[in-house]
């Protein structure tokens, strides 16, 4: 678990979030967007209902554990420098796809991160 007595890294929460899914949920939903007629020609978002920030997840962590974790503030910039760094170099390549969170939260960085909605849930 994240809270083994090792430091927790979080973002400085300037990152909007993410909305996790289940990839077997995720699976689904593609399997049905591929099979449908009226979702072609559509960009469909795929996405957990809830938009979770690193201080969120490391929150829940703590309450279902009953532990506090050792966390480490580290800059959004920081990190995304780190996972371009890293993706440079073939020894270092499981560090930088550890970082690709850091790719979904700037892709929204000027907004919110978009969650899927009822008109989906319906499409599919």
């Amino acid at each position: 678990s994240i809270l083994d007595d090792q430091k927790v890294y979080g973002d400085d929460g300037t990152s909007p979030g993410i909305a996790y899914m289940d990839s077997q949920d995720c699976a689904r939903f593609i399997a049905a967007a591929a099979t449908k007629e009226r979702t072609v020609g559509k960009t469909i978002t795929v996405s957990g209902p809830k938009v979770w920030s690193t201080s969120e997840v490391i929150e829940l962590c703590e309450k279902l554990s009953g532990r506090k974790a050792d966390i480490s503030t580290v800059p959004s910039a920081v990190l995304q420098l780190t996972q371009i760094v890293a993706g440079c170099f073939e020894f270092t390549i499981d560090v930088a796809e550890r970082l690709r969170f850091v790719d979904v939260n700037s892709q929204n960085a000027g907004g919110k991160t978009e969650v899927m909605n009822r008109e989906t849930y319906d499409i599919l």
